[in-house]
């Protein structure tokens, strides 16, 4: 990670900057990266040996570096405030604030029993000094006592955090109720104080807690102050935190930003978002490099601007910040913002994936898949894919179950698939639901359905997934699980093919090569064919290669017919290879050579699947056509069917 110059705090900082970090929510939804959540996992509970009498540093440094720990609070780095708050604790006075500033550390890091005996001390020395503070030519403690002051009701909303994680509801209820008494208009405290309410059973004082936090919601962080008629109503962590943010303080800047960007108390206010944002990221906080290039990226609250979030997604990715590194990963995959790279794209998806980024990891797993990482390695994929699935992201579950369907890097596994596949869909994925229609429609891993995959493939449809509107045009054209009607089928891949799928065209030109749904128009579906078969659909190149061998939209040409059909074997379409083998049996448009031909034949027999149709009648031409002129050695080549 790469260090940023430390911003250099008033001396009251320990008090401003770690009630503006605790904020209005007293930690009752600390973000925990999911990179936080894994270093927890094997931290252990740490060693808590911190000794108030030891001598006192230099008070300027140790200033600068709380500042460092609430940064690293700010961005979710748990590890590197607590470690550096300990070592503050090493050798500076053992004031209360950095005591509350490491259990939030501890409550980050998954460790409430830490949490809880850090709380216990700031409140033990808050309320008798003279026990803690060592003179220092450095310090006058009658001025400057660093007691908790404003920052004690976030301290209790803490203790509360930790006991809702050992799920300690009484003594939660207990904390909460201490926060609430000494803020009682902080809507995040009376919310907190709900949720725990409602644990224990308690919905009628759940109820007046949340009825309590609305009424003063919409005053919290407005921006009006006591003298402009809000009054008590205005809540003091509220007010922290805003003075705290227009003073400089970065880690307030940033919760000021994210309370307009998801309307949290405000008014959803994008451009006062990418106002705060911009104040903490140039002061080099990566959560809000990273937000504000997401702003730049869409064009939220700032006139969009590619170049623009590609270098603040590079400067948040330097820090180590995990989304930021898939989103520069992203800037270079799709050319946006920087020169298209692969080799750039896949090295900051690997740093992102390696740091857990759930969607970084299905999008390495695709670069793998598709050869975009070199050589096409299906089973690196794979793994990429289950780290990616088993936290819960949809596209990799869909990923997944395409491997498993397909037998790519894993033994084929219909079972596997369908399971995939129905996650997916459960998690939104419009694919997923997709793909799970085609398992009904075959009958693969479930029972065959063609109701049951109408109403998966319209689900899709619904959630843009352009293969459904072909997987269902399909079905009113073959009548299957819905009634038989080519005008519908006919829109359907119409639609398609206008948003570009290739599957899409080939259909369509399909329906006006047979004149079903709209009139006959060969011309249209040669072009139809070549373009997607320029997309590389092996139908479309079967298709074309069809016109070609019959002179129909196109001048009859048996080279050509050969040619496409070669594309469309080559890449195991059975149909292709049974006019292909067909072609050469008969040595049009290529040297006759029966071996050959009997060889594509067998292909064909191998890939076939059962409902396909078009393949089914290629076969079975060849098998009249030419086959019987000599079976036995059909036979010889590929055995009885």
């Amino acid at each position: 990670m790469t260090r940023k110059t430390p911003h250099r705090f008033p001396r009251n900082a320990f008090v401003a900057l770690t009630t503006a970090s605790l904020l209005l929510s007293g930690c009752a939804d600390l973000p925990v990266s999911s990179s936080a959540k894994a270093d927890a996992a094997v931290a252990g509970q740490g060693d808590r040996s911190a000794t108030p009498d030891k001598p006192v540093g230099n008070f300027d440094r140790q200033i600068e570096r709380f500042g460092d720990a609430q940064q690293a609070l700010a961005r979710g780095d748990f590890q590197l405030a607590e470690s550096t708050l300990s070592s503050i604790m090493e050798i500076a006075p053992v004031f209360p604030t950095v005591f509350v500033a490491r259990a939030q550390a501890w409550v980050g890091l998954n460790q409430p029993d830490n949490a809880l005996a850090d709380i216990a001390d700031a409140l033990k020395y808050d309320q008798h000094p003279r026990v803690w503070t060592t003179r220092s030519p450095d310090v006058d403690f009658e001025a400057e006592p660093f007691r908790l002051g404003t920052m004690l009701p976030a301290a209790y909303a803490l203790q509360g955090r930790a006991y809702v994680e050992k799920q300690d509801w009484p003594a939660a209820l207990a904390s909460y109720g201490s926060a609430v008494r000494e803020a009682p208009y902080s809507a995040d405290y009376l919310n907190a104080r709900s949720r725990v309410r409602s644990a224990l059973g308690d919905e009628a004082g759940a109820q007046a807690d949340t009825a309590a936090a609305e009424k003063v919601a919409a005053l919290v962080a407005s921006g009006a102050t006591a003298d402009e008629g809000i009054g008590q109503d205005q809540t003091r962590a509220a007010i922290a935190l805003r003075k705290a943010a227009e003073h400089g303080d970065p880690a307030a800047q940033l919760r000021v930003a994210l309370a307009y960007e998801s309307a949290t108390h405000v008014n959803a206010d994008d451009r006062q978002a990418a106002r705060w944002f911009r104040k903490a990221a140039d002061q080099g906080v990566a959560v809000a490099q990273r937000k504000l290039g997401m702003l730049y990226f869409t064009g939220v609250g700032v006139d969009q601007n590619d170049i623009q979030a590609a270098a603040l997604f590079r400067k948040a990715a330097e820090q180590g910040d995990a989304e930021g590194e898939g989103d520069i990963g992203y800037m270079y995959d799709h050319g946006r913002g920087v020169e298209q790279n692969d080799a750039l794209a896949v090295a900051w998806y690997r740093k992102s994936a390696e740091h857990g980024n759930a969607t970084a990891q299905c999008n390495l797993g695709w670069m793998l898949e598709n050869g975009r990482a070199g050589p096409k390695d299906d089973t690196a994929a794979l793994g990429w894919y289950r780290k990616s699935a088993a936290q819960g992201n949809a596209d990799a579950q869909n990923d997944l179950g395409v491997l498993y369907r397909d037998g790519r890097g894993v033994a084929r596994d219909d079972a596997q698939a369908v399971g995939q596949f129905r996650a997916a869909m459960d998690g939104g994925s419009a694919d997923g639901a997709d793909n799970l229609g085609t398992m009904y429609e075959g009958g693969r891993g479930v029972g065959k359905d063609f109701v049951r995959a109408a109403a998966l493939y319209r689900q899709a449809m619904d959630g843009g997934a352009v293969w459904g509107q072909v997987h269902l045009g399909a079905l009113y054209m073959t009548g299957r699980g819905v009634a038989p009607d080519d005008d519908a089928a006919i829109a359907l891949f119409r639609k398609s093919a206008e948003g570009g799928s290739s599957m899409g065209k080939t259909y369509l030109a399909r329906m006006l090569e047979s004149g079903r749904g709209a009139p006959r128009d060969d011309a249209q579906a040669a072009a139809l064919y070549r373009e997607a078969a320029g997309q590389g659909n092996p139908q479309g190149a079967d298709g074309l290669g069809r016109l070609f061998e019959l002179g129909h939209g196109v001048a009859q040409d048996d080279a050509q017919a050969v040619t496409w059909y070669r594309r469309g074997a080559d890449d195991r379409y059975a149909a292709a290879q049974a006019h292909l083998a067909g072609m050469v049996a008969r040595g049009r448009g290529v040297d006759k050579d029966v071996a050959s031909a009997h060889a594509w034949y067998c292909k064909a027999r191998s890939e076939v699947d059962a409902d396909d149709a078009i393949s089914q009648a290629a076969l079975q031409a060849f098998a009249a056509d030419v086959a019987a002129e000599d079976r036995e050695g059909v036979l010889a080549a590929c055995g009885p069917q």
